[in-house]
């Protein structure tokens, strides 16, 4: 019978590892389970920020419409800035004009007097 022993005793050894590794993979299993509950919440924690993210895409999206009104409006004042300049130029250029016919008057008006005064003083001299 020391055969069936010798077949009992590796039955016996054959089955202690078996449940050595049924535990192991129950400590694995345990171990994944704790894994996949991280990763669920990193998960959560990434749908989240994403989440966030939009948002704030939304609301930058806002702002570069607000950017954009600013510019417009800024192209118009610019424009409307253009025009008035246009239009000092033209006064300027009139009044350079008309201090240009002052200056001509003077001088008509100096060599008028001095005949005048010439004159005046040839009649009394």
């Amino acid at each position: 019978m020391p055969y069936v022993e010798e077949r009992v005793s590796a039955v016996e050894t054959d089955i202690k590892e078996i449940r050595s590794d049924i535990a192991s993979i129950k400590d694995d299993q345990e171990k994944m389970r704790g894994d996949i509950a991280s990763i669920r919440t990193d998960q959560k924690k990434m749908r989240d920020d994403i989440t966030s993210l939009k948002e704030g895409q939304e609301e930058m999206r806002g702002d570069i419409a607000s950017l954009k009104d600013g510019q417009e409006e800024m192209r118009g004042d610019i424009a409307s800035l253009k025009k008035g300049q246009a239009s000092m130029e033209l006064k300027l250029n009139r009044a350079v004009g008309d201090i240009a016919e002052l200056k001509a008057g003077q001088v008509e008006i100096r060599d008028l007097l001095a005949r005048v005064v010439g004159r005046l003083e040839g009649v009394s001299g």
